[in-house]
């Protein structure tokens, strides 16, 4: 699932400018259709074929950009981002335009984290935390036979790292947040994270979600989709959504941090 490496399954496709169907393996396949299925559960917020988008504003291989892309390339570059493009059927995907790519750095870590956990369960290991970059399975006990107990990182970094902690077990947590990923233009930041409708870094208040789940790959994909609605939309979506439960912490024009949670989240 590399974009960095030009011989990964992911970066064959990409470069694969056919309107025919192409065949991928099977953890392609499913990591794309559960991709496309959270697109359109977030109404277009949550979307892979980002990669044109990414590489315009310089998150490819190394952070380059030294100037905001103009809005008329921006506007062009929008033309092939859309999952509606991507056809799946029977192992293959087919691309509706050549020059569609897609990038799952978004999901990919939460998909890793799941592949993991089925493995231990196929070991019948069943206690167990897994964590990679942020993304979290846990099940069963932790070794004083207690609930595992998370972590909530406190988006001010000069406070106590720690803000708060959930006891959970047999589910995901996936997290997301832009107060360690931004940029600076002419003193103006920018978030690492754009939005797939408007083509632009997002810009609200909201700067970090903890989401729930009952596997990674959803939960990795929900934060995404959570962080470019901004708190009062992706709260009132994640009401309507069945099994995931959410926090977010959005910050006031005074500095102060605003916690919301969806109505199920303890």
């Amino acid at each position: 699932f590399s974009n960095y490496i030009d011989t990964s399954e992911i970066s064959l496709f990409n470069n694969n400018f056919s309107t025919e169907p192409i065949a991928v393996s099977s953890e392609l396949f499913y990591l794309v259709n559960k991709s496309k299925e959270i697109f359109i559960l977030s109404d277009g917020n949550f979307d892979i074929t980002i990669n044109p988008l990414l590489q315009l504003w310089g998150f490819n291989h190394d952070f380059k950009t030294a100037m905001v892309p103009d809005s008329l390339l921006i506007d062009s570059v929008k033309q092939y981002v859309n999952t509606n493009k991507l056809k799946l059927k029977n192992q293959s995907i087919q691309k509706r335009d050549p020059y569609i790519q897609i990038n799952l750095n978004a999901i990919a870590k939460g998909y890793s984290v799941d592949k993991i956990s089925q493995f231990f369960k196929s070991k019948e290991i069943y206690n167990y935390m897994i964590e990679i970059g942020g993304e979290i399975y846990v099940s069963g006990h932790n070794n004083e036979n207690q609930l595992w107990k998370i972590g909530i990182r406190n988006p001010n970094l000069e406070g106590n790292f720690i803000l708060n902690s959930i006891q959970i077990t047999n589910k995901a947590i996936a997290t997301s947040g832009v107060y360690l990923d931004y940029f600076s233009i002419r003193n103006i930041e920018y978030s690492h994270l754009i939005n797939p409708q408007t083509g632009y870094p997002i810009k609200h208040d909201l700067i970090s979600v903890v989401v729930v789940a009952d596997d990674c790959a959803t939960a990795d994909g929900i934060a995404t989709a959570l962080m470019v609605k901004g708190s009062n939309e992706g709260l009132k979506w994640i009401n309507t959504v069945e099994n995931i439960e959410c926090l977010l912490i959005s910050k006031g024009l005074n500095g102060q941090f605003n916690i919301a949670k969806s109505n199920g989240f303890k």
